[in-house]
Order: structure tokens, then C-alpha cells, then sequence
């Protein structure tokens, strides 16, 4: 069983850069992005779709990887930055910030370590 890496925000940028760099360090990947629409097919890691604002599928996700892969690292890449000024920053722009900055990294790093401190290894990134 390869070592397993989960990756989010992996459908571009950064996370699409660290998911191909694991895959070549010999990692099972799985990149988790809400589309991956203009990711090649041919890339070499496990594509799955979600947001994870979606704490309820996020957590099911997460736990099949773990019921099925050994779990060494998880790379919290997802996130969002508004430019808008504060005087026009709504209540919903404002949840939808920390709902994924905030609560869609504390659910991954939660269902994470959980499974890391039993397996009595792992590393959570924030980047």
C-alpha cells in the first residue's frame, strides 16, 4: 500500500503543483477541488470534486481515503481571498470566506490528525 497524500485546492495553481511533485515522490494522491474541468485527465493522481464548505461530504470523503490508504500527509491549499472593500463586504461574502478558510481547513486537519494520532505519524500543511 503506497502512502497517501491528500491535497486541497489541487485543481490549479499551488495545489495542482503540489499533487503533481507528491505523485512523482512516489505518493498515492488525491486532489480534492470543487471542478477539475480544466485539469487534464492525464494527470497521475485521483481527482475527486467537492467543496469543501460541504463539511457533512468532506468528512465522508475523507474517511473512505483513510479506510483505504495510509494517510501520511494532508496539504490544506484550498482558499479564497476577496478583494472587495470592507464597506461593501456582505454577511454571505463573509461566511463564504470562513466557511472555506476557516471551517473547510479545521474539518480536514479534525478528520486528519484523528486518523494521524492513531496511525502515530502524518503532517498536516496549511499553506
Amino acid at each position: 500500500m503506497k502512502k497517501a497524500a491528500v491535497v486541497t485546492g489541487a485543481s490549479s495553481g499551488i495545489g495542482l503543483a503540489i499533487s503533481r511533485m507528491l505523485v512523482k515522490n512516489g505518493y498515492e494522491v488525491f486532489g480534492i477541488a470543487r471542478d477539475f474541468s480544466k485539469v487534464h485527465k492525464e494527470e497521475q493522481f485521483n481527482m475527486i470534486e467537492c467543496d469543501i464548505k460541504d463539511t457533512e461530504k468532506i468528512t465522508q470523503i475523507l474517511k473512505k481515503i483513510m479506510s483505504e490508504n495510509e494517510l501520511y500527509i494532508l496539504i490544506n491549499n484550498a482558499g479564497m481571498s476577496e478583494s472587495t472593500p470592507l464597506s461593501a463586504y456582505t454577511e454571505e461574502l463573509y461566511d463564504k470566506v470562513i466557511d472555506l478558510n476557516v471551517k473547510g481547513v479545521f474539518t480536514c486537519s479534525k478528520v486528519a490528525a484523528d486518523y494521524m494520532e492513531k496511525q502515530h505519524s502524518g503532517v498536516i500543511i496549511n499553506a
